[in-house]
């Protein structure tokens, strides 16, 4: 028979400080996460031809990197007071919010590339740390 050597007390347990310090992670990275996924969902949508969430998606990055994107603004204001390149995407959000008929298959894709082109300028000209900043930033997950 094998003997059990006398340092062997006890099974590993974690500590109790270890799961306190893994909620408050959890709970530090929960805003991140909750972007993510609405990103993710939102881009889905806007790549089979949902321009609203197109829209949606790139005003709260904005909103997150405190440009102006006020309530009484219009779409188009929006977009000539942040970056001129969205003015496509304003226009048609604005049409299928409001207009009598949906944006066609040449709009659509007009403003799907004015959105990737706004996102490719905010890549660029913002600088990481702000964008680090911008992504634990809740203000876009309440409601204007």
């Amino acid at each position: 028979m094998e003997e059990v050597p006398d340092d062997v007390s006890e099974p590993f347990a974690i500590p109790g400080w270890l799961w306190w310090a893994a909620s408050v992670v959890l709970l530090a990275c929960a805003v991140p996460i909750v972007k993510w996924l609405r990103r993710r969902r939102r881009l889905v949508l806007a790549r089979s031809g949902d321009v609203s969430a197109a829209w949606a998606e790139i005003t709260d990055r904005l909103r997150d990197l405190d440009r102006e994107v006020d309530r009484g603004m219009t779409p188009t204001e929006i977009a000539e007071a942040n970056l001129p390149e969205l003015v496509p995407l304003a226009a048609a959000h604005s049409r299928a919010e409001w207009g009598a008929s949906t944006p066609d298959e040449r709009e659509t894709r007009r403003a799907m590339q004015s959105f990737d082109a706004a996102e490719d300028t905010l890549a660029r000209s913002v600088p990481r740390v702000r964008k680090l900043a911008a992504a634990w930033r809740p203000k876009s997950l309440k409601r204007p």
